[in-house]
């Protein structure tokens, strides 16, 4: 059996107000570049909530209307053959850093105000010692700056977006100084971004918690653009 390549980081237009492609155009572009899972990774941010037309001073319901792209991916991915993951991606108030996370329980995410308004600290200590796993995506994107890694279990050392300038190169030695576990993701937003980046596995995942498993083995290799890490 080939390898199977996963994708970990992708928006959806459902949810990310940035994402310009649905289900059906991003799993057939995926699965045309021999994909066989896609972690579902939209933004779960105040731009969010207001895309979504969500009052979010009020706690409750925000969960489920929040994993409507991970529930529209799911619905048809299997004519595709491509295992869909839920995701998100965390920003909270005060600095535009990014944090891919896996696993967090959905009663963390039912009061998004209480989230982005608390240090990312209070977040990442509470979801890893539930379980979650946390990445922070492209730390040396202008704007980002790198966390601490003690509240970090990866570090994304290869972001393929185009229309930004990751330092790829600054991330992949932010995760060695530290030995941080290190991920690659496409960041899929639009018609151009599909099947660049991610994870190749000699397993599939059956569901987030395997998945997170996989990522702690370290038991994969990236997928790399040709001339990386520039």
């Amino acid at each position: 059996m080939a390898p199977y390549k996963i994708e970990l980081h992708l928006h959806t237009t459902y949810v990310s107000q940035c994402g310009w492609m649905g289900a059906d155009a991003l799993l057939s572009a995926y699965r045309d570049a021999g994909y066989s899972g896609i972690c579902v990774t939209d933004h779960y941010n105040r731009t969010t909530f207001k895309y979504l037309e969500r009052d979010i001073t009020q706690p409750g319901g925000h969960a489920e209307a929040f994993l409507l792209g991970v529930r529209r991916m799911r619905r048809v991915a299997d004519k595709y053959g491509i295992r869909i993951y839920e995701g998100l991606e965390l920003r909270v108030d005060g600095i535009d850093n990014d944090y891919l996370c896996f696993g967090v329980p959905h009663d963390m995410l039912e009061d998004p105000e209480a989230v982005f308004s608390a240090p990312f600290a209070t977040f990442s200590e509470e979801a890893r010692a539930r379980g979650a796993f946390i990445i922070q995506a492209h730390p040396f994107r202008p704007g980002c700056a790198p966390a601490d890694p003690a509240l970090l279990d990866a570090v994304e050392v290869c972001n393929t977006c185009i229309r930004h300038n990751s330092h790829n190169d600054l991330a992949l030695a932010f995760a060695q100084e530290h030995g941080l576990i290190q991920t690659s993701g496409s960041d899929c937003h639009r018609p151009e971004d599909p099947a660049k980046g991610g994870i190749e596995a000699d397993a599939l995942p059956e569901d987030e918690q395997g998945l997170i498993t996989l990522l702690r083995s370290r038991n994969y290799r990236l997928i790399l653009p040709e001339h990386y890490p520039a």
